[in-house]
């Protein structure tokens, strides 16, 4: 479990604070989406969580542990990915190689397995292939670590359409229980089928943090013949056929499968509102 309490962060000592007085909890064995406007955190919340920022006020703790102090038993247990990573001139394997010694249960069978999946050779060098190749070996490398908390930031950037699908089959099938798995994406669709949990981000602070269990008991979705939407609607927008809505959920109510696009526009035009 990775939980932060009352964390202040700014870049920079004259910059406002990108995130104020933050509190949440990763609970484990999930899969969380994280999602946000561009410019509001996101990134910033999976590298305070990774260790590799540092709040200036708060705590990041992971299983009761001090993620800033950069130990052993934290480092070992988180990976994350970058949204622009620096690729190493190395081949696959060999950096394979470099790291496993850092995590105890890295799995060579793991990578290669995913690596075959996507179409790939270990042998590739990371810093000569396309930007979706990449991501395949990011993505790659994050299942086969082992480690206990899985972070992945815009993981779907780059890919086609048949590499999305395969990336969905490697995540679940490496969702076992007690592993956490935070992605964070403005492309709802590409996550929206393995995702449990939601965190959506505001402008320096948490909109929403719920199960999608949580969201279906207290939300319903819908589709409105022409323009017209039921009592209790919080948002609302045209598509074809009629109006795509999301209401709150009354007593009588049956529940409805949670649309997080929808879900999503809701609660940060919302937020809109309140400026």
């Amino acid at each position: 479990m990775i939980e932060l309490k009352n964390i202040n962060y700014k870049y920079s000592p004259s910059s406002e604070n990108i995130l104020e007085n933050v509190s949440a909890t990763i609970e484990d064995g999930r899969i969380y989406g994280l999602m946000g406007q561009n410019g509001v955190g996101k990134t910033t919340m999976l590298k305070l969580c990774a260790g590799l920022l540092l709040a200036k006020e708060g705590k990041v703790t992971q299983d009761g542990l001090d993620v800033s102090a950069r130990g052993v038993a934290t480092l070992e247990e988180v990976y994350y990915t970058s949204e622009k990573p620096d690729m190493p001139k190395k081949s696959v394997k060999d950096y394979a190689k470099m790291i496993a010694p850092f995590y105890p249960r890295f799995s060579m069978d793991e990578l290669k397995h995913c690596m075959d999946e996507f179409g790939m050779s270990l042998d590739a060098k990371m810093n000569k292939v396309s930007q979706g190749e990449q991501r395949k070996i990011q993505i790659s490398l994050a299942m086969a670590v082992g480690t206990k908390h899985i972070l992945l930031d815009e993981p779907t950037n780059g890919l086609d359409i048949t590499s999305k699908d395969t990336f969905r089959k490697i995540i679940s099938r490496n969702a076992t229980d007690g592993r956490t798995i935070v992605m964070s994406t403005h492309l709802v669709h590409d996550i929206e089928q393995l995702v449990d949990s939601l965190i959506i981000v505001g402008k320096k602070n948490i909109l929403l943090d719920m199960t999608t269990t949580e969201v279906a008991s207290k939300y319903c979705f819908g589709t409105a013949t022409g323009s017209s939407t039921p009592s209790g609607t919080i948002f609302s927008e045209k598509c074809v056929g009629g109006t795509r809505y999301v209401k709150s959920k009354a007593a009588d109510d049956d529940e409805t499968e949670v649309d997080i696009e929808l879900l999503y526009k809701a609660i940060v035009e919302k937020e809109m509102d309140r400026k």
